[in-house]
């Protein structure tokens, strides 16, 4: 199964996917805490100018999870180097608070100028 999602999830979500593909056309953005279990799959459709999964708070990758990440390429920069530019920091994911990982997470051939593919 294959879904095209490009939007921002305003509050706090908890998502259970079965080997679903979520196919970008844009960055996915959370603004609050996020929590993924069960099998997904995300590709960037192309180069965006910010990281595939965006957390602006927390992300936890449960024991149940496997997530996967291919083709994600940040090609945005930093224009201010006295400011954090926070859209220019990972391809795969870039994450404001912590990063948990209990489950399995992989990534690539993703990139961005900072941070790599995870920031």
């Amino acid at each position: 199964m294959i879904f095209l999602w490009s939007s921002e999830c305003h509050g706090s979500c908890s998502t259970l996917h079965q080997g679903a593909t979520l196919l970008l056309s844009a960055p996915l953005r959370f603004s609050k805490t996020a929590r993924f279990e069960g099998k997904l799959s995300v590709k960037g459709s192309r180069s965006f100018e910010g990281p595939c999964l965006f957390f602006a708070e927390h992300a936890f990758i449960q024991s149940t999870a496997e997530m996967h990440f291919a083709d994600c390429h940040n090609v945005a920069k930093d224009e201010v180097e006295e400011e954090e530019e926070e859209d220019a920091d990972g391809g795969a994911i870039y994450v404001g608070g912590n990063l948990t990982v209990t489950g399995n997470l992989s990534i690539h051939n993703c990139s961005a100028d900072y941070g790599g593919s995870l920031a």
